[in-house]
């Protein structure tokens, strides 16, 4: 289904599916965003931890900096990509897209944009001012941009989830597939990401000490043999 156009609801069904894998894709992206902020944090870890997390990041600056700014970008357009309405584009993975085709086939759709919360409108808002003035389009005037907090974002998620979850149930057709459909984070979602964020910080401060080590082994064997 290369153009996104389902020809039935098999088909449609691929399409949500496919949605959701993104809305999953998204979750994770700001879960990692999170965590490179809140491993610095001592209102989050113990201060020994946070001064471990920071000796390992500052050591590895042209590794970690890259990284933060690739997750910040994934975090922006996966969400920003969700709302687009260009209805010339029929390939993209869109919720509008979502509502156009399942129309074709009955199925009841609200608005994906005007159901949201005031406050999930301005986490939105924020999003689409941080695409189009940094991450799509420079804008000279932009030198840095403020991207909502962590909780702030997953609140917006959710309100998505409750918006595909809508359609979702309606998938109830001549026994060809399940019931309904609907789409949940996966058990211990947030906290395998963070566990394993620290984790790799973990094992780089633990290799870091025992090069140090190495090298004063090293430096004495050569001392002795002066």
């Amino acid at each position: 289904m290369g153009s996104f156009m389902p020809n039935n609801k098999e088909e449609l069904l691929s399409l949500w599916n496919r949605i959701c894998s993104q809305v999953y894709k998204t979750s994770s992206y700001a879960e990692l965003f999170a965590c490179s902020y809140l491993c610095r944090s001592s209102n989050h870890l113990d201060k020994e931890t946070v001064e471990r997390n920071l000796e390992i990041i500052d050591r590895h600056k042209f590794f970690f900096q890259p990284l933060e700014d690739g997750i910040s970008y994934a975090v922006v357009l996966s969400i920003t990509k969700l709302f687009e309405k260009d209805e010339k584009k029929k390939e993209r993975l869109s919720l509008f897209n979502l509502i156009s085709e399942a129309k074709k086939f009955h199925i009841t759709c609200g608005d994906p944009e005007k159901d949201l919360s005031e406050e999930n409108k301005e986490t939105l808002k924020k999003l689409r001012i941080a695409r189009n003035n940094f991450f799509a389009h420079g804008n000279k005037q932009f030198d840095k941009v403020v991207i909502p907090s962590r909780n702030q974002i997953f609140d917006l998620l959710k309100d998505i989830t409750v918006f595909l979850n809508s359609i979702g149930m309606q998938f109830k057709y001549d026994g060809l597939l399940e019931n309904s459909h609907q789409y949940a984070w996966k058990d211990g979602f947030a906290e395998n990401i963070k566990k394993d964020f620290q984790l790799v910080l973990d094992n780089l401060y633990r290799g870091e000490r025992a090069r140090i080590t190495e090298i004063e082994i090293e430096y004495s064997e050569k001392l002795s043999l002066t």
